[in-house]
């Protein structure tokens, strides 16, 4: 069950090595002006949102270091919280999938 794990944080890192080129595209959501203060704070929380998604890597790692050395360990949680970001991701564009259409 542990090569469960490994393929999991493989999985996990390899989309959040994309999150440096999300930070740097993301000045795109202001490119264009403010058409009203509600409209300010939706991309900036959209923005936020989006730029979140690593959360689940680094918590995953901290739960795999802290669980791996006890004797009775759940591999389970863990992948769970190493596929997080893609989850995150899922959630995060699945309204604009259907907005857009």
């Amino acid at each position: 069950m542990k090569a469960a794990v490994y393929v999991c944080l493989g999985l996990s890192v390899l989309i959040c090595m994309c999150w440096p080129f999300a930070v740097y595209l993301s000045i795109f959501a202001f490119d264009a002006p403010f058409r009203s203060w509600v409209d300010e704070i939706a991309r900036v929380s959209g923005v936020l949102l989006f730029l979140a998604y690593p959360w689940g890597l680094l918590v995953g790692v901290a739960h795999f270091i802290k669980e791996s050395k006890k004797q009775s360990w759940k591999p389970s949680r863990t992948c769970a919280l190493l596929l997080a970001p893609y989850l995150h991701l899922a959630i995060f564009f699945a309204p604009m999938s259907i907005i857009w259409k």
